[in-house]
């Protein structure tokens, strides 16, 4: 299923608006728990008072990182909301994901070949230790049409300065001890059919420089080959 949730914001704005209405609407058919809509809703509630003042003429930058924060809340709060009353609920009809603002699923299974292209990302801030890659596929060549049946595998470390020590880089936050050569290199990963991705780094990561690298990868998890390594600053 391709992403459900809109990119741009002023659609975000209507989309999310409407999800948590039909949420509400639709919870005693649907199952849905109601302290789980509450807290829904006030994640909205969050994000239309934070866009409200970004629609003032004289915002500023802490305006636009509450703005972009707020929307990155709301987002993740949407994706778990979805995953735990909806994805997979028999009483979801077609016409009630028309209502949600939901694509219908499509039962059609083909054969996927592994990807063949190469894919990289550009990044950009949102806020303080919030990241948003924006991945591209390199090449003119798409892996397929059915592009919903292949994703990105993201994988990524972070260097502190100087280096990680062995105890730094062995630990579970398992830091780079040097700049990668490769996205071999790279302790973490995480799958996505989204091509923007937000990274949200813990706070003791700022300032520090993030590595990533990303390889297409299909249903049955064959991927295709590594892309360049890029790095940033975690702001």
């Amino acid at each position: 299923m391709p992403d459900y949730i809109p990119r741009e914001g002023n659609k975000f704005y209507e989309w999310a608006q409407t999800f948590a209405a039909q949420a509400d609407d639709k919870a005693t058919r649907l199952n849905i728990d109601a302290d789980a809509i509450a807290a829904l809703k006030a994640k909205l509630g969050d994000f239309l008072d934070a866009w409200a003042e970004y629609q003032k003429p004289d915002r500023g930058k802490s305006t636009t990182t509450a703005k972009n924060t707020a929307m990155f809340v709301l987002k993740k709060a949407v994706r778990a909301f979805y995953g735990q009353f909806l994805k997979g609920n028999p009483a979801l009809s077609a016409a009630d994901r028309d209502d949600f603002g939901l694509p219908q699923l499509d039962a059609t299974r083909s054969p996927i070949p592994p990807p063949g292209n190469q894919a990289t990302a550009k990044h950009r801030p949102l806020g303080d230790h919030l990241l948003e890659l924006d991945i591209e596929i390199i090449g003119d060549i798409l892996p397929d049409a059915k592009a919903s049946d292949y994703g990105f595998r993201v994988y990524w470390g972070i260097l502190p300065q100087g280096g990680a020590s062995v105890e730094a880089a062995t630990g579970p936050k398992r830091e780079l001890m040097k700049a990668p050569a490769g996205g071999e290199e790279l302790p973490f990963s995480r799958f996505t059919r989204r091509k923007r991705e937000v990274f949200d780094f813990a706070e003791s990561d700022r300032g520090k420089t993030v590595s990533f690298c990303i390889r297409l990868e299909n249903a049955k998890g064959q991927a295709g080959p590594w892309g360049t390594v890029f790095s940033t600053i975690i702001p």
